[in-house]
């Protein structure tokens, strides 16, 4: 189909080369010459020195691929790392933060029993001292009562002695009268 002369169409062109490639059998392998290509190559090596040059430049984009392919999944596998590392950090995180808030928590409710403990023991000694000074007053109230029953009976007793004086004087003049 070439001349021998002529350089193929494929040489040279990239393009040519992606058709070329997308005409291939599906089971072609990238890395290997294709078995039975035409039955015109077993006449001769020289159909199959046209295809040395697409097979060198599929072997070379297989043996990037296979670079970039392990690249990748290199970068995968970091990455994988360092999502662990991250959430073991973030785990580690929140734990610290749960104790503070325990930590936290725990102080702010002996804060609270404190206070609360110092309200009851002043509402304590405020009912104490109430108590105590109703007692005070209770105990000064009963002797108020008893000193004023004694001058009730003080006050009966001089009235009683002021009547008897009065009956007395009263009496008398009228028998130095008479």
């Amino acid at each position: 189909q070439h001349g021998g002369s002529s350089p193929p169409k494929w040489c040279g062109s990239w393009p040519a080369l992606l058709a070329l490639h997308d005409h291939l059998p599906v089971s072609a392998s990238l890395e290997s010459p294709p078995m039975a290509v035409a039955p015109q190559q077993a006449a001769g090596n020289s159909n199959v020195k046209i295809f040395n040059g697409a097979h060198t430049f599929l072997q070379s984009i297989s043996g990037e691929m296979d670079v970039l392919k392990n690249e990748i999944l290199e970068d995968h596998s970091q990455r994988k790392q360092e999502i662990a590392q991250a959430r073991q950090q973030l785990l580690a995180e929140k734990a610290a933060r749960r104790e503070q808030l325990h930590k936290l928590r725990y102080e702010f409710e002996e804060f609270v029993h404190r206070k609360v403990d110092k309200v009851l023991n002043e509402i304590d000694e405020l009912k104490q001292a109430e108590a105590d000074s109703c007692k005070t007053k209770t105990d000064h109230f009963g002797r108020v009562v008893n000193d004023m029953e004694l001058l009730k009976m003080d006050l009966v007793s001089i009235h009683s002695m002021w009547s008897k004086l009065v009956t007395d004087a009263m009496m008398v003049p009228m028998e130095e009268c008479c």
